[in-house]
């Protein structure tokens, strides 16, 4: 199920960044506006155990939010379990939706 498009801002710190997808296929954070390169389509997934999983295809490139081995950040041309994440909801607050 694809949803809306959507972008993911961390709150870590003082300064809030926003995750961006580089066109060199790494992922970062950036400090300044959202712009196209910081937006991500989710899509919702289901396990017959009734789990929800979330994978985030970027806007801009076409790609898979993913996971390496070493647990690196990057881009993936096609979706697998490693693209693939666990939904922890946390609640709102300012009335935004806070997951993990």
């Amino acid at each position: 199920e694809e949803g809306a498009t959507v972008m993911l801002r961390s709150a870590h710190g003082r300064r809030s960044s926003w995750l961006s997808a580089r066109e060199d296929g790494s992922v970062s954070c950036v400090d300044t506006e959202a712009d196209w390169w910081e937006q991500w389509v989710p899509h919702r997934y289901q396990e017959a155990g009734g789990q929800v999983k979330l994978a985030l295809r970027s806007v801009a490139h076409g790609t898979w939010l993913s996971v390496t081995d070493e647990g690196h950040i990057t881009q993936a041309d096609m979706r697998s379990s490693w693209e693939e994440f666990h939904v922890v909801l946390l609640g709102s607050r300012a009335g935004l939706q806070r997951v993990a």
